[in-house]
């Protein structure tokens, strides 16, 4: 594990110290003074001096006592994070969908619930349908505002991370909105905004035990509607955004004409097709993911016709992903998840078959285990990546 400290004044080196030390609580639980000694090369009497500190601070907690050494003496204590310290609220904002999340300090899910977007005449609107969420999270599981951590916005659409403003937003009709400063002027708690893919890859990244220690992870999710695609990219550990903001937005997944040509082959080809029809009542319009896959649950021939071809448009693009990145992991996050037993085989079958590199026919295709709440949980990331991610936040 590489160090985190740098040179300083005597209150910083502690600062980073408590850092550090919180840290390494977080990623490994049940540790002991003398684990974090020996990983971090500090005294044993700094590390006691920055546990208890930790533990005055209510960061940290006793869980028990560990083993004795084998010379025997007093069994040392086993530290944890406390997650009664504070409260992440999480949400996912998803076409007419709030998806809400709320966790302990210990990345421990409380509660979750959907909500729906009511209709709205602009951002404004929208926000206060947020404010108004946010609030219901908070009276409802009965924490005062004091113990909110912070909110971390998973959006639908281009998002400038730095400045928190939703540049282009999907599906929302409107440009250039300072999310971030609208919410920030309700509570006093933090507030994060970032694009639904790359919070989805944050939060498996922060929040799947998993995949905490891999370098380089894809996260893919697929537009409610079909007709685009996300990407999110952890590289080198990092979220990588690139030069505006941009990377990994797909615009050209499924064109309505691709879907047309899908939809004519099921009609063509399946029998059912017209109980899939009902729901398609303008011809043109799309069908969203969570109505084909509850038809295809029920053994709807039509709609598992539709979830194979498209897993063959996802398989297309995951080769293209995996050809040009060379991703440790894939994830596949959102809605498809659910659609995992008719799409997985397709994919599973076309993607090795057509990777260029030997050593990428390999590569591991997962499902995110947050299922349709992996925003929100990216959204909850985006906070813990506050706190935990920057030294002066200890």
């Amino acid at each position: 594990m590489q160090s985190m400290f740098t040179s300083g004044s005597t209150k910083l080196v502690k600062n980073l110290n408590k850092h550090h030390v919180l840290n390494l609580v977080r990623m490994h639980t049940g540790v002991t003074a003398r684990d974090i000694s020996k990983i971090t090369k500090l005294q044993m009497s700094t590390v006691l001096y920055t546990l208890r500190s930790l533990k005055e601070d209510g960061l940290l907690k006793e869980i028990g006592y560990g083993n004795s050494t084998l010379h025997g003496g007093k069994p040392p204590i086993v530290w944890d994070i406390a997650g009664e310290y504070g409260y992440v609220i999480g949400i996912g904002l998803i076409s007419k969908e709030v998806r809400v999340v709320l966790m302990d300090f210990n990345e421990k899910v409380l509660y979750k619930k959907n909500f729906a977007v009511k209709k709205y005449k602009d951002a404004k609107d929208l926000t206060d349908q947020l404010v108004s969420i946010i609030k219901f999270i908070i009276k409802e599981n009965k924490i005062s505002s004091e113990r909110v951590l912070g909110v971390g916005v998973g959006f639908s659409g281009l998002v400038d991370f730095s400045r928190g403003v939703v540049t282009k937003a999907t599906g929302f009709h409107f440009e250039n909105v300072p999310l971030k400063e609208m919410l920030e002027k309700e509570f006093d708690f933090k507030i994060e905004i970032e694009n639904n893919a790359n919070a989805g890859a944050l939060g498996i990244k922060w929040l799947h035990e998993e995949a905490k220690t891999i370098p380089n992870i894809l996260y893919l999710t697929v537009h409610k509607v079909f007709g685009a695609m996300g990407v999110g990219l952890i590289i080198d550990h990092k979220l990588f955004h690139g030069a505006n903001f941009s990377a990994g937005e797909i615009g050209s997944f499924l064109r309505i004409n691709n879907w047309k040509k899908i939809l004519k082959s099921a009609k063509n080809k399946v029998a059912d097709y017209k109980v899939l029809e009902a729901y398609n009542k303008h011809k043109d319009e799309v069908i969203d993911i969570p109505t084909v896959i509850k038809l295809a649950k029920t053994k709807n021939e039509s709609a598992i016709f539709i979830l194979r071809e498209v897993g063959k448009e996802i398989s297309r693009q995951l080769v293209f992903q995996i050809d040009l990145l060379d991703p440790d992991v894939i994830y596949m996050g959102g809605g498809m998840c659910d659609a995992q037993e008719f799409i997985d085989p397709i994919i599973k079958e076309r993607v090795p078959a057509q990777v260029i590199a030997n050593s990428s026919k390999a590569t591991p295709i997962k499902y995110s285990p947050f299922g349709m709440y992996s925003v929100a949980m990216g959204g909850a990331a985006l906070i813990f990546q506050f706190i935990f991610g920057k030294s002066e936040n200890c």
